[in-house]
């Protein structure tokens, strides 16, 4: 069995007023719990436009035309969507955490992932757990929580992420939108799973 855990943390930089760090800890022995086999990072800028016209309705408290969902349809987000969620059930990949294999670059317009992967135990498909979010926290001048998802791959052959998603849910409409989308490669085996976890902060 083989793990790789996601890690991605937000915070303020003298440079940079956000950013964030892409990190894979891959792992090998049964139940995902053996030895460390590799363990990568790289920096990613990777907020979309959603990302920051929701979070201007929600300050703002004005209603916004022309905010695209992931299926494509431009939406009047206001009143009626200030409440986001990300807490997806298990074998729902509509929004929380998702996975894909689209190579296509980030842009700052995209408001889907490219190639979502499905859910299933088919070819080319994964068993999506749920999507939990934490408590937060204070670490030394952070204070930050994670959200996290774990997906296992049955359907009979080797799956390679490309790219990692967070997408929002409107409740009140049960609109998604994509927030956040990383490039990222990693082959997960059959019968392996993966543990994505973005931690979110801020720091003083």
């Amino acid at each position: 069995m083989n793990r790789i855990e996601i890690l991605k943390d937000f915070w303020h930089d003298r440079h940079e007023s956000l950013f964030a760090f892409l990190d894979f800890t891959h792992y090998s022995g049964p139940n995902a719990t053996g030895k460390i086999t590799r363990r990568t990072k790289q920096k990613c800028y990777s907020y979309v436009i959603n990302c920051i016209d929701i979070l201007r309705v929600h300050i703002g408290q004005v209603s916004t035309a022309g905010i695209v969902d992931t299926g494509g349809t431009s939406r009047t987000v206001g009143t009626n969507t200030l409440v986001l969620g990300v807490t997806s059930a298990a074998a729902n990949n509509a929004y929380g955490i998702q996975l894909g294999t689209g190579t296509t670059a980030v842009a700052i317009t995209q408001t889907a992932m490219v190639t979502l992967i499905a859910e299933g135990a088919a070819a080319t498909q994964l068993n999506y757990g749920a999507t939990s979010v934490s408590a937060s926290a204070t670490v030394g001048t952070t204070r930050r929580f994670t959200v996290a998802r774990t997906v296992t791959n049955n359907s009979g052959g080797t799956i390679t992420i490309q790219e990692v998603g967070l997408v929002w849910r409107a409740d009140a409409s049960a609109w998604n939108f994509l927030a956040e989308r990383s490039l990222s490669t990693q082959a997960i085996l059959n019968l392996a799973s993966a543990t994505a976890t973005y931690t979110i902060g801020v720091t003083v």
